[in-house]
């Protein structure tokens, strides 16, 4: 049963990460379960935004890297947490910009999108650790499909003056296929015994 009563109290909450865990709610209630059929998310017209692409990006990408675009400033989606300017909000979201884990590997990147993230982690030099009242990384698994997540992993890996190979959908349908029998969030730990961080 949706407790919209609770749901709109929490929205005016002093916390921005309360605020921000309510409009993550709000979407799934009433974007996502109003446009499942069997399960799949239905086609959703999005706001188009306007893109400028990077130099770097051979143009075989654009249209990967426009999707992204989208999918990063949709309401509850990335920008929420990690700001416009992929520099996040000091001691609570980490950045985007200048991450290895962001532009580094990408299977890693992939996983902790899909599945999300619990637990401490140091990004440039900063910690943000959920023992700290930190927000966990929402895990988008079932909120994109595989052409929406590389879009949204190809734009953040190559914006903001971050430059890596773009994320292709066949990989994420691939890692998708491999993990699909997780349930919780990835921890840093896991993550990094799998694949270390980039120096």
């Amino acid at each position: 049963m949706r407790d919209t009563q609770l749901l709109s109290i929490v929205q005016q909450s002093p916390e921005p990460h309360a605020r921000n865990a309510a409009k993550v709610v709000q979407h799934l209630w009433f974007n996502v379960e109003a446009t499942m059929k069997g399960g799949v998310l239905a086609n959703v017209a999005e706001e188009k935004v306007k893109v400028t692409y990077p130099a770097h990006l051979p143009k075989q990408y654009h249209d990967l890297y426009t999707l992204g675009s989208e999918v990063f400033y949709r309401d509850a989606h990335c920008a929420t947490c990690h700001q416009p300017t992929g520099e996040g909000l000091l001691n609570i979201y980490p950045p985007l910009k200048g991450s290895p884990w962001v532009t580094g590997n990408e299977e890693r990147l992939i996983k902790l999108t899909l599945s999300g993230l619990w637990g401490k982690i140091e990004v440039n030099g900063k910690v943000f650790d959920t023992a700290r009242g930190v927000p966990p990384m929402t895990p988008f698994a079932s909120l994109l499909k595989d052409n929406e997540l590389a879009g949204v992993l190809t734009f953040v890996r190559n914006s903001w003056g971050n430059q890596a190979p773009p994320v292709l959908p066949e990989t994420v349908t691939r890692v998708r296929a491999a993990n699909k029998s997780r349930t919780t969030f990835w921890t840093p730990e896991e993550l990094l015994k799998e694949h270390p961080l980039e120096k």
